[in-house]
């Protein structure tokens, strides 16, 4: 008999709002499980990924070699962000991270959207120099 859908349930199981204290903390996990270690491992990887993604793109963000660079650099800083705040959401079980994970999310989408838009007035209104920096 395969019990592992059945725990896997289990862990993923939302918690009523009785269980859950003022904070929106929700109770630790019931250790005598297997699948926490297993998540709490792959929470961790998950930790460093986005830590060594965020490492990188701050060295694109110095060292690229045009302003598009950069800022694709910084589009994907910014998701990489959401996503260590969602991870860490994961891991404390703290239902306010998730709020300032979308709010990352929505200030990164209108940063690119506005950098996007200097990039092409930028391009438009200055000529080949200009168009040289930003292609």
């Amino acid at each position: 008999m395969n019990t592992t859908p059945s725990l896997i349930l289990a862990a993923a199981k939302p918690v009523d709002d009785a269980t859950a204290n003022h904070y929106g903390h929700l109770p630790p996990p019931d250790p005598s499980t297997f699948i926490d270690p297993l998540i709490t491992a792959c929470l961790w990887i998950g930790v460093i990924t986005m830590f060594a993604g965020i490492l990188l793109c701050l060295y694109r963000i110095v060292k690229g070699p045009h302003l598009a660079d950069r800022v694709l650099a910084a589009d994907s800083l910014g998701l990489q962000v959401v996503g260590l705040v969602l991870v860490l959401a994961i891991r404390t079980r703290i239902d306010a991270f998730f709020d300032a994970a979308l709010t990352v999310a929505i200030i990164g989408f209108a940063s690119t959207v506005a950098f996007g838009q200097y990039i092409g007035a930028r391009a438009q209104g200055e000529g080949p120099s200009a168009n040289q920096e930003t292609a």
